[in-house]
């Protein structure tokens, strides 16, 4: 079933020409239609950004590695109240300023079953956020899908990620360089039940194949340490421990940045005050 020139899909008012504008609204329809009529409820309107002069330096070492440009996962770690939310809206909002942001996905355990994790909404979500961030992955997307017939529901999860996101990327034009794009999965361990969780875990450790910059926010929850000392991401992935952080407090100047090689494979950032 072909989707309408004008979908039931709200929003998608970016600035593009038309033939662009028409390829999202596609894209939209197409997405509405395969979660059911309902969008993520991923929203980050309530977060709040670290306030001036705080958590400078674990702040400069996620920006540092975001600017190197290469696709790699930056997990930013920490138990409840050490301020990972804060500090994933400051990095929103650096990146929207710097028109990096391809799709931000925040999971809140308080939406309850609304909030849970779906293979097949997660991945369609992530794939029309970056079709709005970029009109030429858009004009892929839409190409793909309308030879398609649409969005595959019944493929499993490395087909989704495969249709969607993998096929796009690589059929857009030589000068996009799309691992400066970064995507943002704050909160991923309320995503819903253990079981939930893993199978988010499973799905991440596949996007190590894409050519885009992950940075995922979590406690230390036994489901994601796992994953991420996985063979497909321990070697891409680099831990911002808060705990760490919180430890040697942070808001003191002369904090020493290391990285030092952990005993399961990850890459760890200590800070040592002087």
């Amino acid at each position: 079933m072909c989707p309408p020139k004008f979908p039931v899909a709200q929003e998608v008012l970016i600035p593009c020409h038309l033939h662009s504008l028409i390829k999202v609204r596609q894209i939209s329809w197409y997405v509405f239609q395969c979660n059911g009529g309902a969008r993520a409820r991923f929203d980050s309107s309530s977060k709040e950004k670290c306030l001036p002069h705080t958590r400078v330096s674990i702040l400069n070492s996620i920006q540092s590695r975001l600017a190197q440009g290469r696709s790699s996962f930056i997990w930013l770690r920490g138990s409840p109240g050490t301020g990972k939310s804060t500090i994933a809206k400051t990095i929103t909002a650096s990146l929207e300023e710097e028109k990096r942001l391809a799709s931000t996905i925040y999971f809140d355990k308080t939406f309850g079953h609304d909030n849970a994790f779906s293979a097949l909404h997660f991945v369609s979500s992530i794939a029309y956020q970056i079709a709005k961030f970029n009109s030429f992955f858009c004009e892929a997307l839409g190409q793909i899908l309308s030879e398609d017939g649409g969005i595959r529901k019944h493929a499993d999860s490395a087909g989704h990620i495969e249709q969607l996101l993998k096929k796009p990327l690589s059929h857009l034009p030589p000068p996009v360089t799309t691992t400066s794009w970064v995507v943002i999965i704050e909160a991923l361990d309320e995503c819903g039940s253990r079981a939930e969780l893993k199978q988010l875990m499973d799905m991440l450790a596949k996007f190590a194949e894409l050519p885009l910059t992950f940075l995922v926010t979590s406690r230390p929850e036994p489901e994601v340490v796992d994953r991420m000392d996985g063979p497909e991401l321990s070697l891409r992935v680099t831990v911002e421990d808060l705990n760490m952080v919180d430890q040697c407090k942070d808001v003191v100047r002369g904090c020493l940045r290391l990285f030092v090689p952990g005993p399961r494979g990850f890459l760890y950032c200590f800070y040592s005050c002087t």
